[in-house]
C-alpha cells in the first residue's frame, strides 16, 4: 500500500477544490452571458418597435400615446393632430 505525505494530500484536495470552483464559475459565467445577450436582444427589439411607431407626417415618436391606448385603437399625434388607428 502506498502512503502519501500530508503535503501531497493537501495538493490533491487543493486541486480538486480548484477544479470544482472553476466549473461553478464557468456555469455562472454562461448564465450571466446568456442574461446579457437576452437583455441586449430585448433592447434591440424595443428600439426597432419604437422606430416603427412614428408619425408619418411629422416624424414624432408615438410610443407614449400608443401605450396609453394599450397598443390598440386610435391615437392622435400631439404635434400635428393627425389621427391613426393601431391594430
Amino acid at each position: 500500500m502506498i502512503t502519501l505525505s500530508k503535503r501531497w494530500k493537501d495538493l490533491f484536495w487543493g486541486c480538486t477544490a480548484a477544479c470544482a470552483v472553476l466549473i461553478i464559475l464557468s456555469l455562472l459565467t454562461r448564465l450571466i452571458l446568456l442574461f446579457a445577450l437576452g437583455l441586449l436582444a430585448g433592447i434591440v427589439v424595443c428600439v426597432m418597435a419604437t422606430a416603427k411607431l412614428r408619425c408619418p407626417e411629422c416624424g414624432k415618436v408615438l410610443i407614449q400615446e400608443a401605450l396609453k391606448a394599450r397598443l390598440e385603437g386610435e391615437i392622435t399625434c400631439p404635434k400635428c393632430d393627425q389621427t391613426y388607428t393601431l391594430k
